[in-house]
């Protein structure tokens, strides 16, 4: 599932080969991927430009001449970019003036994309925390929005509203990091805990671009064994102890039982 370092990448991508790129034609095959009213989706991209590229959260917020796209991958969802690509479950294409296409891929479908008015707040229709990222997310932040809290802390870490882009991959690898176990109490974690989330929050992130960027693609796809991402059998870098997988909230969750001591209300 693409989470901040994969969207990321994506966007990137995507500046690099359809920037200031001309939408000549927009054909949907799937209409309910469409959020928004899809004959204003269809009609009104025609002779917009690409001309700015952000992400906040998991979003990707395209910016063209006139309005605003947004899109979000959810599971499956992958971009590319060429000319007559022969692939199944593709459900929106562009077509550029410079002779390519951009193609949107959902297995699942689960993927959306919506156009707004560049007049709009953006950020009232996004609706999420603040991104997982930026400067925002220090030890004050983290202590004032999780510390009361008596959820997981990996469920704080999932929540959208309270830190956005952090997937279920990423908050393994915090937790890991940090030598805190993923079903502890945010209320019982104490501020050493507090500072290692602020400090491998961003180092975690920052390292997963960097390798995206390597081997920079539309799908957002790659190599995460360079961040150590924890896998069912693999050691602990830290003590060498098996890595194991239990199901907390419904997630597969992988932790180190010897390092990531569980802190909780009894």
């Amino acid at each position: 599932m693409p989470e901040l370092p994969e969207v990321e990448t994506v966007v990137r991508s995507l500046e690099k080969l359809i920037k200031n790129k001309r939408i000549i034609h927009v054909i949907v095959n799937y209409n309910k991927m469409i959020k928004t009213d899809i004959n204003d989706f269809k009609n009104n991209l025609i002779n917009q430009r690409f001309i700015g590229f952000k992400r906040r959260g998991k979003y990707l917020i395209l910016e063209l001449d006139d309005y605003i796209l947004l899109s979000h991958l959810r599971m499956e969802g992958k971009f590319y970019y060429g000319k007559d690509i022969n692939l199944k479950h593709i459900h929106v294409i562009f077509n550029l003036d410079d002779g390519n296409n951009l193609y949107y891929q959902d297995f699942r479908k689960f993927g959306t994309m919506s156009l707004f008015s560049k007049d709009i707040d953006i950020e009232k229709i996004i609706n999420i925390g603040v991104d997982a990222n930026s400067d925002e997310v220090d030890y004050l932040y983290l202590t004032n929005n999780l510390s009361k809290s008596n959820r997981s802390i990996k469920e704080m870490l999932l929540n959208q509203k309270v830190i956005a882009g952090i997937g279920n991959i990423y908050a393994d690898e915090i937790c890991h990091r940090c030598k805190i176990h993923p079903a502890s109490t945010c209320s019982k974690l104490s501020k050493d805990d507090y500072k290692n989330l602020e400090k491998n929050i961003k180092l975690v992130l920052n390292e997963a671009i960097e390798t995206g960027l390597k081997d920079i693609s539309l799908d957002g796809r790659f190599d995460l064994s360079s961040i150590n991402y924890l896998r069912e059998k693999n050691i602990c870098k830290y003590c060498n102890n098996e890595i194991i997988k239990i199901k907390h909230k419904g997630r597969g969750t992988y932790l180190c039982d010897k390092c990531q001591k569980l802190k909780k209300w009894k």
